[in-house]
């Protein structure tokens, strides 16, 4: 071999604590040497001058090993994969463990992959650690130099997933005549997989109820392609939990160098954002006027109308007072009488606003595209918005009492029964 010659790359197939699959490829294109070889791959990188690591728990899924040979030469034999080890130190010297194929650590920094010897012999059936290429017929094909180089897989995962569990939209049953139980053969990024339906639902968010939809669990669907292709995902958005109070910190190192994210949307920045929106405040402020104007209308309406109503119904109170009706009892019939006109008002209103907005919100609801959102939008009822509004018009009542009782008493029966005679 070339002094030079460096012909192995090593990716190595990890699992998050969240379930969600990675390649870490080496940096640094290994040597094949002979018997008891080591490959490290760095779990670790320098990012902005901070020394971090592949978060733990982590759990070691497969390797890839991808062989090249110089431009002269062929490679015929066999490898031995001897075992893996992992060490919890940033720099690999500290203690190594052998974790074999599937361990659950705290998170480990460094992976050495040990290689035995070459040989050219057939290797035994079933044997999953051992590569082998060019022997005879039925074997691999040898490796030429010049020629591009031969991938080598092994994983933990089946080469033939089992059947993905899928919960599917009504639209989906409707168009492919399949029912729940069924399993459905279904291609998905090209790759075709087969899908149990256990379950269906009329609408998912944020999926159009009018198109065919399967919802299945996103690690054993990486998984499955995974086995399948040898391809993995990689993940296009996080989602972050943090202190309020530190917020803005966090969303100001995501945009800074070196992690530079291409869109930080945070909760509190987006609310404020919307919150002093001047379109949407615009809206909100004619509206707000709008109900305040008619608010205040309603009142005086309400209050003229229950003065002109007892101005014409004077002789009507005097006649009463002087069969006997006491001030205190006239003052509640008065009450009586427009804490009715006001209870209904107050009910056929809330009730018809409560109508209009079932009938009319979730229809002019619609998108930045224009379209319908989905799910649709649920009618709240802000009961503690309403409420001043409902105080407002206890205020109106007792007003109103104060003035109509204060009119009419003021009118002298003797004075009104001989008006009235004239």
């Amino acid at each position: 071999m070339p002094p030079d010659w460096r012909g192995i790359d090593v990716t190595m197939l990890l699992e998050d604590g969240d379930g969600r699959l990675h390649k870490v490829q080496g940096t640094t294109p290994g040597l094949m040497t002979g018997a008891g070889q080591r490959i490290e791959v760095a779990l670790n990188a320098d990012i902005g001058g901070t020394r971090v690591a592949f978060p733990g728990p982590a759990k070691l899924q497969g390797v890839e090993l991808s062989f090249r040979m110089p431009g002269d030469m062929v490679g015929i034999g066999t490898i031995d994969v001897l075992g893996v080890d992992a060490s919890d130190s940033l720099g690999g010297d500290g203690d190594w463990h052998d974790i074999g194929w599937t361990p659950a650590t705290d998170g480990f920094h460094w992976t050495a992959i040990r290689f035995g010897p070459a040989a050219p012999y057939k290797p035994p059936a079933g044997s999953p650690n051992r590569i082998s290429f060019g022997f005879d017929e039925g074997q691999a094909e040898p490796i030429f130099g010049g020629g591009g180089g031969a991938l080598f897989r092994s994983s933990t995962n089946p080469t033939e997933p089992e059947r993905l569990p899928a919960v599917v939209g009504q639209t989906f049953l409707d168009l492919s005549g399949a029912h729940v139980g069924d399993e459905v053969a279904v291609s998905i990024s090209g790759q075709p997989l087969t899908i149990s339906i256990i379950g269906a639902t009329p609408q998912f968010p944020s999926l159009d109820p009018s198109k065919p939809f399967a919802i299945v669990d996103a690690t054993s669907l990486e998984e499955a392609r995974q086995a399948g292709t040898g391809q993995v995902l990689t993940t296009k958005e996080w989602w972050l939990k943090v202190d309020p109070a530190a917020a803005p910190q966090v969303e100001a190192t995501l945009r800074a160098a070196p992690i530079a994210a291409t869109d930080v949307v945070g909760r509190l920045s987006l609310a404020k954002s919307l919150a002093s929106d001047p379109v949407s405040l615009g809206i909100i402020g004619a509206l707000a006027l709008g109900a305040l104007a008619a608010l205040a209308f309603a009142s005086i309406g309400f209050l003229v109308s229950a003065t002109v109503t007892s101005s014409e119904r004077i002789t009507e109170f005097a006649i009463l007072r002087a069969l006997g009706l006491s001030t205190r009892e006239l003052s509640g019939w008065v009450s009586l009488e427009n804490a009715f006109l006001l209870v209904f008002g107050l009910l056929a209103g809330s009730v018809l606003g409560i109508i209009l907005a079932w009938l009319v919100l979730p229809f002019a609801t619609l998108t930045a595209t224009g379209q319908a959102a989905v799910p649709a939008p649920t009618i709240v009822v802000p009961w503690a918005a309403m409420a001043p509004l409902y105080g407002a018009a206890v205020v109106l009542f007792v007003v109103t009492v104060a003035i109509v009782t204060r009119q009419v008493g003021r009118a002298g029966i003797s004075t009104v029964l001989r008006s009235g005679d004239e």
